[in-house]
């Protein structure tokens, strides 16, 4: 759609989508979405207020069954602190300037309850308006169906450096 709200259509057959598109957060942009084994779908945006933002979430029911929001999303995942260009090297950076935290949300593989989502976040700038110095590699989870969220987990080390772009993907319970 014009601008970057998230909407959302699905195919049973590949041939015909639903129509209208559903509209996931007016305001909402950088959309991805994920797949529980219980057929839940989960769409995980971004929402946008001075540098920073909060990691949102919708949940629906599946394809199959009409998308249908449920009841108590969107729900608010955590707050982030964006990762932005310049990053020296990195042919990804534009002059619109990318945002580079990442987030991506994965349904565990063993608990279709247990959810998690990764992002990268800026903790530390230089002070000249240049760049930033840090980031960390965070991790939080709900195992409620994405009703909350538990306290974000830094997996990065604690030696200062660029961390940008992170993945998660669950395996065997563990993400």
């Amino acid at each position: 759609t014009s601008g970057q709200d998230p909407t959302l259509v699905c195919s049973q057959d590949g041939l015909t989508w639903t129509n209208p598109p559903i509209d996931v957060e007016v305001g909402g942009f950088v959309p991805r979405i994920t797949v529980g084994q219980d057929g839940f779908v989960y769409v995980i945006y971004r929402t946008i207020s001075g540098g920073g933002g909060n990691i949102r979430i919708s949940k629906y029911s599946s394809c199959k069954t009409g998308l249908t929001l449920q009841p108590g999303f969107p729900r608010t995942v955590t707050a982030v602190t964006d990762v932005t260009c310049p990053v020296p090297g990195l042919d990804r950076c534009n002059l619109g300037g990318n945002i580079l935290s990442s987030h991506l949300a994965a349904v565990d593989d063993t608990n279709p309850n247990h959810i998690y989502v990764s992002y990268a976040t800026n903790t530390a700038s230089d002070g000249t308006g240049a760049g930033t110095t840090n980031e960390n590699v965070m991790v939080i989870d709900s195992t409620d169906g994405g009703t909350t969220w538990g306290v974000p987990v830094r997996i990065s080390t604690a030696t200062t450096g660029r961390r940008f772009m992170p993945w998660i993907c669950p395996l065997g319970g563990a993400a």
